[in-house]
């Protein structure tokens, strides 16, 4: 098959790529700067997507069976005006996928902060790009998933946030700590990310779906600091469940047959035994 990925740079964006590679589809990504990915079925389209008109040749050039939507400009950036040219990009971009001919399904990338009681800029912009993705599947008849991704770590994360900061911190022999350590989280490794993005992509119905990607778990801040702490000593430990803000992997485990695979333990050793 072929998938058209944007953000194919980025930490998720990656992951997807190298996972659908691997798989031997056809992949063109679309990122604003050199992804390292070198596959005789990998073709690279260095732009932004916020301009995507300068894009859309190579798009439909390239035919692409499935589209998935990983790009954010500005990373990290939840600004009014981030999320303004973030959200008109998407619309652009997601209006295009849905007009080819070729395309099937359209998978794009939400946010556990739609979660949040309170109105964001950030969660304004995911949740308008998720009704909008509804709307032309159900006048297109095409497949629409829309993924929450929940905390996603593992190899290629940026070094400030928390769990490589805490690895780095332990290689360095400094103390494991997190500024807020009663905060609850669930934690997903990025490659059960891409598992289930690749999944979502590969079940196609004229349904929009919305499917949380977490670990079903959350967990205390200060309980992943001592799961890097047991790494680094050689222990094998899991923090203690708590109750929170979680996952519900519940409708990915029936509806694509998706359930996560790397543990905290297992995906925290392998980003110290790869540092």
């Amino acid at each position: 098959m072929k998938f058209l990925v944007t953000g194919c740079s980025g930490f998720i964006g990656r992951a997807v790529t190298r996972q659908l590679l691997e798989e031997g589809n056809d992949v063109l990504g679309i990122s604003r700067q050199e992804s390292g990915i070198s596959h005789p079925r990998f073709t690279a389209c260095l732009s932004d997507f916020t301009c995507w008109g300068l894009l859309e040749g190579p798009a439909r050039n390239f035919q692409p069976d499935h589209v998935i939507h990983a790009a954010w400009y500005r990373t990290h950036d939840y600004s009014e005006q981030a999320c303004r040219i973030n959200l008109l990009a998407g619309l652009n971009l997601l209006a295009f996928a849905f007009s080819l001919p070729s395309v099937k399904n359209v998978t794009a990338l939400g946010s556990c902060l739609e979660f949040s009681p309170d109105l964001t800029w950030f969660s304004w912009c995911k949740e308008s790009l998720a009704k909008y993705g509804t709307l032309h599947a159900g006048s297109t008849g095409k497949g629409f998933r829309w993924l929450r991704i929940f905390y996603a770590y593992g190899p290629g994360q940026r070094e400030a946030a928390l769990i490589p900061s805490l690895v780095k911190a332990g290689w360095n022999g400094k103390p494991l700590e997190c500024s807020k350590p009663d905060n609850v989280c669930d934690f997903i490794h990025v490659d059960d990310v891409a598992n289930a993005i690749v999944k979502a992509s590969y079940h196609m119905s004229p349904d929009a779906l919305f499917l949380d990607c977490g670990s079903g778990t959350a967990r205390r801040l200060r309980d992943v600091a001592t799961c890097v702490e047991g790494v680094f000593q050689g222990l094998r430990m899991e923090p203690s469940a708590v109750d929170g803000f979680a996952a519900d992997i519940a409708l990915p485990g029936r509806s694509i047959g998706w359930t996560p695979r790397i543990s905290l333990a297992d995906g925290i050793s392998q980003l110290v035994s790869r540092v």
